[in-house]
């Protein structure tokens, strides 16, 4: 429980500096989508294991879907509101991208507390906002990971897949699509810190 606070409290305060670089328009999308084939909905998920999660809402519907906290409510200005979530993801199930959870207007942390996983990201149909900093960037206790080429320190390039173990973290300065799953043989869980518009319904209704 005490590592879980720990981490919890290092996600937090991971979003609350990614707030500080998340563009101001969140609402409106500018630029051009990316030239990257759109994967479907299902992202990473290709073999129909995310299939159940089209629907989630705080707690899944289904016995053999990864298990979720509810979310943990932190700050709230009422427009938007900063929470938690902690996602305990069984060993080849997946995240698609149609999950509700991975549809947020704002900024999200993504940070693997045990197990590995595979995650990838796609610009929404509309495109990127306007940003002083790459859209998705990686790092770990160490710091951000090596730029890719031509790319900035940390920057994750969209449609390409990532392999995240214990420690690892993603953060995502505005909404995108995104996919995660277990390619570990372990369950892996993953702290979700999210920064975004509090839609109707609140943390006890959809905030995941």
């Amino acid at each position: 429980m005490h590592r879980f606070a720990i981490s919890a409290i290092v996600a937090g305060a991971v979003t609350l500096g990614l707030i500080a670089t998340a563009p101001s328009g969140l609402g409106a999308q500018e630029g051009t989508p990316s030239s990257l084939a759109t994967p479907d909905a299902g992202g990473l998920c290709v073999n129909g294991e995310g299939e159940n999660w089209s629907s989630v809402d705080v707690q899944p519907p289904g016995q053999y879907d990864a298990s979720v906290r509810p979310a943990t409510t932190v700050a709230s200005t009422g427009y938007r509101v900063l929470y938690l979530v902690v996602i305990t993801l069984p060993p080849d199930q997946c995240m698609p991208y149609s999950a509700l959870g991975n549809q947020k207007d704002g900024a999200i942390v993504l940070m693997v507390q045990q197990g590995s996983i595979e995650y990838q990201w796609e610009p929404l149909a509309s495109g990127l906002q306007e940003s002083s900093s790459p859209p998705v960037v990686r790092g770990d206790a160490t710091g951000l990971a090596s730029a890719p080429p031509g790319g900035e320190a940390g920057e994750v390039l969209a449609g390409t897949p990532q392999t995240l173990n214990a420690g690892d973290w993603i953060t995502q300065n505005q909404d995108v699509k995104f996919s995660y799953r277990n390619v570990g043989s372990d369950s892996a869980v993953i702290l979700k810190a999210v920064w975004a518009v509090d839609r109707a319904g609140g943390c006890g209704g959809g905030c995941k």
